[in-house]
């Protein structure tokens, strides 16, 4: 007999646990994570420069591969578990810190001042719930009100 079933994951973020795969006509974007752009910086190219034309007179530099750029985010490791963190395409992480999240974007700059829209897995939101200096923004909350208020007459089956 099962007497206690965990379903928080599935339920808040619509995923299941296991696979990691979104279940059918459930929201997976209930929560989104912001965090601040307090630093964005040009990252030096490492890749070797090729000279694009035969002509020594006609030649100019080209590098290979894409533009990067490294943004520090407002956001730590106290705050959230970053392994958990889902960056938007073109953003990869780098490293945390107890006071920031350090990030690589390809041809996607953010912009210092911005905000970047992160997405969370269980461990990553219930950190962010718990944490004091995490502001939380609940929208739609009127309509939230109207249906804890229509349900606080129902008795709990059981």
């Amino acid at each position: 007999m099962i007497n206690n079933l965990r379903l928080g994951e599935s339920i808040l973020l619509g995923t299941d646990p296991v696979s990691g795969y979104a279940i059918g006509e459930l929201y997976t974007d209930a929560f989104t994570l912001w965090a601040e752009v307090i630093e964005t910086k040009a990252k030096s190219n490492p890749n070797p420069v090729r000279m694009n034309y035969p002509i020594p007179s006609m030649q100019y530099v080209t590098l290979d591969g894409p533009s990067e750029t490294r943004s520090i985010l407002a956001i730590e490791l106290q705050d959230t578990d970053v392994v958990r963190l889902v960056f938007p395409a073109g953003v990869t992480f780098v490293v945390a810190t107890s006071d920031h999240i350090f990030v690589e974007t390809t041809d996607c700059p953010a912009r210092a001042g911005g905000e970047m829209n992160l997405r969370m897995k269980y461990s990553a939101l219930s950190r962010s719930m718990a944490a004091p200096d995490v502001a939380k923004v609940f929208r739609g909350a009127s309509a939230l009100a109207e249906i804890i208020a229509a349900n606080n007459d129902r008795p709990y089956s059981k």
